[in-house]
Order: structure tokens, then C-alpha cells, then sequence
């Protein structure tokens, strides 16, 4: 069932009307508003006992009849514990009702269904309204014209009588006032000639079902005044001639402006609370557990009446020390808030984390009466960090292992090809092994630079000939280049400078990698730079098969080869590529070469 807290409560029991709550399992009224007990006599003891809903009613064709109503509007959602999504306008309902005393009254009865977190219906909301002054203008009609004018006059309800062609006959002094007008002016105008017509069409066909069908009629609209367009609470009743025929209807309209309102407000702080992220509990002085919303219950697998009437140190871990809740309550009870983090437990022994900030609610006067929690769930945050940190030990691990362990053989390599060169100088092979176990004692010195780019972090920057740069490069792979018949040609302005890391230079080593192995039967790669208003782009095309535009963006995503089933991209990768990039505020991408092909580009602030 829903469950409010005791400040909503204390709300709803100022209500001008009767509210009662009714749990579907057990048929029983679980809750009554101040009103509600003055209406029908009952306490507070008689609802703790488990009132049935049944004994308000006057009997049972009076109780049947509310079933009836609770059926249309869709209580088979419960029977069937299927979610409510049936939302309408909520009609009003007479019924015949009865006190704790024995006494009847007619009980003008508007419903509402609570639903469960899994939008099943769980029980209703039913507010009362007593219409036995509603009917008074019934026995003034029986009593003299001059008692029933001193009522009617001083009534700050609005009264009104009308004939069958909806002219009004007569009509009281807050009518006339709220209006506008006089008594005078308004007697003897057509309700069409008194309001709007969107307002005068809704009237009328509550006028004229009384006249048709001679019952009493009642309902809720807005009403134009001269203050401003109001809530009114009508209702309609037939006046009828020796003949039982109804010869006119006299109408009594109630302001329900500021209960329309109060009901907007708790409807919307009802479902802020329980609709909640965050978990939310109520506490009295002493901790213990008044009220939690739905999110609580989730997050620790308790029941509602499981938790209700409990100390929070249910939720203890033992995890934090007795020093930690000591400073909480020292500051809550002074009427600070607290903030922090708990490490608690849930029902089933699961360990959680949460943030939680606790603050005193206080009455009028100052004085605290409750403790109001909200908390949210920060476990996955908690890992997130813990995994964090063991990644950052894992990544100096493989620091070490790259610039330590991998470096001795590397050198090896390198010293033993300085010698082969020394007395093979021309042949290929030995240069290529030469050049190569260079460039990799080159990256084994950067791999700290690599590794600070590739996380995001600050690397020192310098200025770079780009010419230098791609003259070099272009030595770099004329063997591969000449293997497979291809030519680079650069097409740069002269003297065209960039500040950047030299690792900027493994950007391009990848795409002319790339293009080599992807884009062979093209035979040229074309590098070219053009300069913009605050940016300089720089442009590595082939002539090899256009990459699907699905593909352009996904390519440089991690994990991701250019072909399947064909040769795979070696060194760094354009996942790194990226990265690198972004270590220098700049973009990467890839846009069609023409007539094919492929541009991949970098493009810089400058």
C-alpha cells in the first residue's frame, strides 16, 4: 500500500473534506483524515483494529452499488495484478452512508486508485463529502420564502435557480458578487449570456439532465469570475410541482479553488517522493523508521512492514566505526545537517555504499520533531574508483615491463645491425633491420610520452617543420613503398611549422602504414596541408577502395580493423591515432578521396 509521512498527513488532515484509505487485500480502512473521524465518529483505535471499508456504508445494496463504481473504473487491474494506465477524469458518486452512531447521511463520494511500484492497484484514496447541507435548499422550499431568502443570502456558497429555458429566477449575493454584477442585473439573463460559451455549453447539459432525468446532479468545473477564472463544486437540484415535474433547478456552487490546489501539491509531492532516484527515510528523535519510499525498499530488499518501526543500525555493516555515527547524531540532534558516505548492508547480506545527507525537520516553533535522509546509491561509483586504481597500477606495471624488459633485446638487435651494416652497407635487409629496431628503441623512449597522450594527460609540445617531418617519413618507408610500387608525394607549403609532440608524427606513420597495405593498386599516397582561419588541416590520401560511410567514424573506436579477412594495421592504431589527437586538441577522421579512395586527416588549432 502507499504510505505517507507524518508532515503529509498532518496536511491531510486539514482537508475541508472527509479522506479515508482503503487496502484492497484486506478490505480494511488503513487511514482517516481529522475530518473523516469527526464525520463519522470513529477512532483512531477502531482503524488500528482493521475497520472494514463495509461499515460505512448504510447497507449492503449501498456497498455493492461502490463496487460497482470501483469495477468500471478498473479494479480488475488488481484482481488481475495488471499495471493501471486507464487515467480519466474522476466522477462523483452518491451514496448512502452511515456513523459510527447509526445515523445515515448521503456521502457525495470521489475515488482515486493507489497503485503499487509495479503500477498495480494496492487499495484507494476515497474523499467524503457530507451533502446534507447541499440539500437544504430542498426544506427551504417546504419552509417560508423569507427564511429561505435569509439563508440563501447569507450563504457564501453560490446559489442559483433557473428554468427550463436557462433563464436564472433568482440568485444570492455571493453569486451576483463573484460575477460582477448585481442581483438585479443577473436575474432574468441566460446562463449563454453570463459565460463563455465553452463554460455556458457544460452548464447548460448539467441544467437540462436535471430536467430530463428530475435527480440531482454534481459536479466539478472552472468558473469565469471577475477575479479570475475559479474551481467551483456544483450541484443541482430539481425542484419539483404538485405534479412531480420539475419546474426549475436550484444550484449550489462551492469555491474548491484552494482544495483543488492542495490536491495539485500533494499529488506532485506525492510522486516526487515516491518516484524518487534516491532512497528517502523519516525518522523520529530517536531513530526510529517512519516512513521510506519505494527506492529504499529496492536498493535493500526489506518490505515495507519489515522496515517500518526499526532503527537504521539495521542497515550497520560493522564496516565503520562507532566514533563515525556518534559525530552524525551529534550534529543532526544540534540541528546541522550531516553529510556522508555509509558503507551499509542490505537484507540478503550484500554490502552497499551510499551518500547520504541527513537533516533536521523542524515545527513553527524551531524545534525538531523528525529526521529527514536522502541517500544515494554510490556502489558502482565505489568500484569504479577502487578498479581505477588497480588499473593505474596495472598500467605502471606494464611501463616497466615495456621500457625495461623489452629494451635490452631491442638494443641487442639494434647493436648487432650497426654491425651487419657496417660490413654489408648496401644490402637492403640489413638496413631495413637496422632502421626498424631504431625506430622501436625511438618508441620504447616515448612509450612514457604514448602512455600520458593516450590517457588524456599534458605532454610537452615544441615546434615542427612539417616538410622536416614527412621528409622524413617518406625515407622511413621507401623500401615498403618501392615493394609494392608506390610513390609518396607531398604536396605542402614551405616552411609550414605546427607545435606538437614529435609523437604527432605517429599519426601519420599509421596512415601511411595503412594506405600501404590497404590501398596498393591506387599507387600514390598524396599528403597535403591547407591552412584555415584558426586551423591547419592536414590531409593522407589514397586511391585504394572508399571506406562505407557506416565505417568512417567507427574505425577509429577500438578493436576495429579496417578489413576483415584481410592484412591487420600494426603499431599504434587508429583507436591510438585518436588519442593522440585529442592529446593535442585536434580531430581525426577519414572523408572520401575522389575519383576513390580515401582521405584520413588531422586537423589542428593553430
Amino acid at each position: 500500500m502507499f504510505r505517507i509521512d507524518q508532515a503529509v498527513i498532518d496536511f491531510l488532515d486539514y482537508l475541508p473534506g472527509a479522506l479515508i484509505e482503503v487496502e484492497f487485500k484486506s478490505l480494511t480502512i488503513t487511514y482517516m483524515n481529522r475530518m473523516a473521524f469527526f464525520l463519522f465518529g470513529n477512532t483512531q483505535e477502531d482503524v488500528d483494529a482493521g475497520m472494514p471499508i463495509r461499515t460505512v456504508f448504510y447497507d449492503d445494496a449501498e456497498y455493492q452499488k461502490a463496487v460497482k463504481v470501483a469495477e468500471h473504473f478498473g479494479l480488475d487491474n488488481y484482481t488481475n495484478s495488471t499495471p493501471y494506465n486507464r487515467y480519466r477524469a474522476q466522477d462523483l458518486h452518491d451514496f448512502k452512508m452511515v456513523k459510527s452512531d447509526g445515523s445515515m447521511f448521503i456521502g457525495e463520494v470521489q475515488g482515486s486508485f493507489v497503485l503499487d511500484e509495479d503500477q498495480v492497484p494496492a487499495g484507494a484514496r476515497i474523499y467524503i463529502r457530507d451533502l446534507t447541507k447541499h440539500r437544504i435548499t430542498e426544506t427551504l422550499l417546504q419552509e417560508s420564502e423569507e427564511k429561505y431568502r435569509t439563508l440563501v443570502e447569507f450563504s457564501s456558497d453560490l446559489i442559483f435557480q433557473v428554468n427550463s429555458e436557462e433563464i436564472v429566477l433568482s440568485v444570492n449575493q455571493a453569486a451576483a458578487r463573484s460575477l460582477g454584477r448585481t442581483v438585479d442585473e443577473v436575474q432574468g439573463m441566460k446562463i449563454s449570456e453570463l459565460f463563455p460559451e465553452k463554460y455556458a455549453q457544460g452548464y447548460k447539459r448539467n441544467i437540462e439532465s436535471v430536467f430530463g432525468s428530475g435527480v440531482s446532479v454534481s459536479y466539478e468545473s472552472g468558473m469565469p469570475t471577475k477575479a479570475g477564472t475559479i474551481w467551483i463544486n456544483t450541484t443541482l437540484n430539481p425542484v419539483k410541482d404538485s405534479w412531480n415535474k420539475v419546474s426549475s433547478v436550484i444550484g449550489v456552487a462551492r469555491d474548491i479553488s484552494q482544495k483543488k490546489q492542495a490536491e495539485r501539491e500533494l499529488i506532485k509531492m506525492s510522486m516526487a517522493v515516491e518516484q524518487s532516484p534516491a532512497s528517502i527515510v523519516i525518522t523520529d528523535l530517536k531513530g526510529t523508521i517512519l516512513y521510506v519510499n519505494p527506492k529504499f525498499l529496492r536498493l535493500t530488499g526489506y518490505n515495507y512492514d519489515e522496515i517500518i518501526g526499526q532503527n537504521p543500525r539495521v542497515l550497520k555493516s560493522e564496516e565503520q566505526p562507532k566514533e563515525f555515527y556518534a559525530e552524525l547524531w551529534t550534529t543532526i540532534s544540534s540541528g546541522e545537517t550531516w553529510t556522508g558516505e555509509f558503507h551499509n548492508k542490505k537484507k540478503n547480506g550484500d554490502l552497499y555504499w551510499e551518500f547520504a545527507q541527513i537533516s533536521p525537520i523542524v515545527d513553527k516553533h524551531g524545534e525538531i520533531f523528525e529526521y529527514l535522509a536522502i541517500k544515494e546509491d554510490i556502489t558502482e561509483r565505489k568500484l569504479a574508483e577502487r578498479l581505477l586504481k588497480e588499473s593505474d597500477s596495472l598500467r605502471e606495471l606494464m611501463l616497466d615491463v615495456i621500457t625495461h624488459d623489452l629494451k635490452n633485446p631491442a638494443s641487442t638487435i639494434f647493436s648487432m645491425s650497426e654491425l651487419m651494416k657496417t660490413e654489408y652497407p648496401e644490402n637492403e635487409y640489413v638496413n631495413l633491420i637496422h632502421q626498424s629496431s631504431f625506430n622501436l628503441l625511438e618508441v620504447l623512449k616515448n612509450t612514457t610520452l604514448i602512455n600520458q597522450a593516450i590517457f588524456g594527460e599534458h605532454i610537452p609540445k615544441e615546434k615542427l617543420n612539417l616538410n622536416t617531418l614527412f621528409q622524413g617519413l617518406k625515407e622511413e618507408f621507401s623500401y615498403a613503398l618501392e615493394e609494392d610500387d608506390m610513390e609518396l608525394i607531398l604536396e605542402l607549403p614551405k616552411d609550414i611549422t605546427i607545435t606538437a609532440n614529435p609523437l604527432i608524427g605517429d599519426v601519420f606513420k599509421n596512415y601511411i602504414s595503412n594506405a600501404i597495405k590497404y590501398a596498393p593498386g591506387g599507387k600514390q599516397i598524396v599528403i597535403s596541408a591547407t591552412r584555415a582561419a584558426q586551423s591547419l588541416h592536414i590531409s593522407v590520401s589514397d586511391f585504394g577502395t572508399t571506406i562505407p560511410e557506416r565505417d568512417r567514424h567507427r574505425i577509429f573506436e577500438r578493436g576495429t580493423q579496417l578489413e576483415h579477412g584481410k592484412k591487420r594495421g600494426r603499431g599504434l592504431g587508429l583507436a591510438i591515432v585518436k588519442r593522440l589527437a585529442a592529446a593535442h586538441d585536434a580531430k581525426v577522421g577519414v572523408v572520401p578521396n575522389h575519383p576513390t579512395g580515401n582521405s584520413f586527416y588531422l586537423k589542428m588549432p593553430i
